[in-house]
């Protein structure tokens, strides 16, 4: 009898657990086929919030400086200033409100930087500097265009101080060039300002009774053999 009851119990036991297999496998199916409603109005409030930053006032202006700071730097050309534009739109594509916000932020303080009258003249020194040179040289000037789109702000205030510091450094070397060239030109000035008056001097102090190739002396008579002539010894 005992055996008989449990062999009735086994099918029964399989069959329970047949079921709840299929139904821990119905439920990750609906899973994966449908998220929970939690995480479906998550997704749409994150949706909302992305839209509203795009919306806004603050990102309208941001990009509106981005925009003025790309039209009045001289560095990039129209190729460039698309990839730069592409490179900023890839990064904001995935990024969350929180971080939507967090990188309009650190991009307007940026700009701000770039926009004031000390980065224009100094991004315009850096600018001009570069053009001039032969790539060749561009490395022993040892200064560098910043890539405002990627760095942060502080690196960005780190590299426009250096960059002010290399300006100040290069404008005394080229100061103290200049004044030395001025004193080697006065110098030779007044060399020969002297050799001129000793010239002088030295003429001066010749008697007019000697002949030279500016003086020739007085004319002296003589008797020819055919009458009176005049001539210089």
């Amino acid at each position: 009898m005992k055996a008989s009851s449990r062999s009735k119990q086994i099918p029964r036991v399989a069959a329970v657990v047949v079921v709840a297999a299929a139904s821990l496998i119905a439920w990750r199916s609906a899973l994966a086929a449908d998220p929970p409603a939690k995480e479906r109005d998550r997704s749409q409030s994150e949706r909302a919030r992305r839209e509203l930053i795009f919306k806004s006032e603050p990102w309208r202006n941001t990009f509106a400086g981005l925009d003025q700071w790309l039209s009045i730097q001289t560095m990039y050309d129209k190729d460039q200033i698309a990839d730069i534009k592409k490179q900023v739109s890839d990064r904001v594509e995935n990024m969350s409100a929180d971080k939507l916000e967090d990188f309009r932020q650190q991009l307007d303080a940026k700009l701000q930087m770039v926009l004031s009258p000390e980065g224009r003249d100094i991004l315009g020194w850096v600018a001009a500097n570069l053009a001039r040179a032969a790539p060749a040289y561009r490395k022993k000037l040892g200064i560098e265009y910043p890539d405002v789109a990627k760095l942060t702000v502080a690196q960005l205030r780190e590299q426009l101080d250096l960059l002010i510091q290399k300006r100040s450094g290069a404008q005394q070397s080229s100061a103290a060039f200049e004044r030395a060239r001025q004193a080697r030109i006065a110098g030779l000035q007044a060399q020969q300002q002297q050799d001129f008056q000793e010239r002088q001097r030295a003429l001066d102090r010749t008697p007019s009774s000697v002949s030279s190739p500016y003086n020739p002396g007085p004319a002296r008579q003589y008797r020819p053999e055919y009458g009176w002539r005049f001539g210089f010894w």
